[in-house]
């Protein structure tokens, strides 16, 4: 990882300090993860990458300490910083999705002609375009885009589910028209669980989204970001239990029951507001940068102080105290 300028606010966010700690906090951070994350010793398989941020951190913080400490201006990104580029990020995937979508109507035109003619040129042309596909986009992605378009002519929808998990690999099961199909599939993996594109930890025995070809139902993607229905009360009822643990004096003063209802109004408005977003943060609030980068101590501190946020909290005629 190049060396690249980090702001003071990012420096303390990887070291997991608040910001302003003190050089001796600054020390004591730094000696911890670096030896947690030294890639001689760590089984982490990113921890090459993590040691170097650490570094990075380290020095820019000392540089800053030997500086005087000047004030800084506030660089790191907020909520609505972070939702910007999510915005532009979800653009170049649409731009990516277009562009899948476009191979899959060349090979659907292909197909429909092989159909009707029956011709073996339109089966070489065919052929000849999946291959232009694995060489262009890789043998996985080739496959990947190839099933897309099995499943895009003829398309299925079901839940799979997850039978078993070990770190970065998921086995499920599916069912189509009374038969059983099985598979696995690679995900990313966090210091504690399996976790989804968008964050949320993948469940063993929970149900996922699945779209298939009716045709063959072989051909499937598992869409992990989308649970099924009691999958997803699971998260919900998750949340809700984590909103009263990290906001207790907003409950103050109501029964247990009471508490749990006011909780439940407030999952619903926050997933309403904010969807997954706000379910990874609330999961993943207590952990470090360092631990769950996508979700982790600062990712939740820019939620809550969006200013949407606090007026979630007013709908279900609670007071919104910052933890």
């Amino acid at each position: 990882m190049a060396r690249k300028k980090i702001s003071i606010q990012q420096a303390f966010k990887i070291l997991g300090l608040p910001n302003g700690a003190s050089w001796d906090e600054v020390r004591a951070a730094y000696r911890k993860l670096a030896k947690q994350f030294h890639p001689d010793i760590s089984s982490d398989p990113n921890a090459k990458d993590k040691f170097a941020l650490v570094a990075i951190a380290y020095d820019r913080l000392e540089e800053w300490n030997n500086a005087g400490r000047p004030q800084q201006a506030h660089s790191s990104e907020t909520f609505a910083n972070l939702r910007a580029r999510a915005a532009k990020e979800a653009a170049e995937k649409a731009l990516k999705e277009a562009k899948r979508k476009e191979m899959i109507r060349r090979v659907r035109v292909l197909r429909e002609k092989q159909d009707a003619e029956a011709s073996k040129n339109y089966k070489k042309a065919i052929a000849l375009v999946v291959t232009g596909l694995l060489l262009y986009f890789g043998i996985s992605e080739g496959r990947r885009w190839y099933t897309d378009s099995r499943i895009e002519d003829n398309m299925g929808t079901g839940y799979v589910t997850v039978t078993s998990q070990i770190p970065n690999y998921i086995k499920y099961v599916y069912v189509v028209n009374g038969e059983r199909y099985s598979d696995e599939a690679r995900v990313h993996h966090g210091i504690d669980d399996n976790q989804a594109e968008n964050g949320i930890p993948i469940y063993t025995q929970g149900r996922y989204l699945v779209e298939y070809a009716k045709d063959d139902p072989t051909y499937h993607r598992v869409i992990f970001n989308t649970p099924g229905p009691n999958t997803l009360k699971q998260y919900m009822q998750r949340g809700e239990d984590l909103l009263r643990w990290r906001f207790p004096r907003s409950f103050m003063g109501m029964s247990i029951e009471e508490s749990k209802k006011a909780a439940h109004c407030l999952g619903l408005v926050l997933y309403e507001e904010y969807e997954s977003e706000y379910l990874a943060n609330i999961f993943y609030s207590d952990k470090a940068f360092l631990e769950n980068w996508s979700h982790n101590q600062g990712t939740f501190e820019d939620l809550i102080d969006d200013e949407q946020f606090a007026i979630c909290f007013s709908y279900c005629n609670l007071q919104f105290y910052h933890p």
